[in-house]
């Protein structure tokens, strides 16, 4: 199931400022939408991230704030 999240989820979920949000798109993070509503695929979101170069420190992030059992 695809999950679309607004920029302030994405920013709230890796807690990033939209400032690099706005670069990160900018380096090729997919979404889709223009103006002041851009929506972003969570599946595709944390793949573009894993597979940069900072992808351990997202990774932990997630694990501290989301991946919680």
């Amino acid at each position: 199931m695809k999950t679309d999240l607004r920029s302030r989820d994405i920013c709230r979920m890796f807690k990033v400022t939209t400032q690099t949000l706005f670069n990160w798109r900018k380096e090729g993070m997919p979404f889709s939408g223009s103006g002041k509503m851009l929506l972003y695929d969570e599946k595709a979101v944390r793949d573009f991230l894993n597979n940069r170069d900072n992808s351990d420190t997202v990774k932990e992030i997630v694990k501290e704030n989301y991946d919680k059992n």
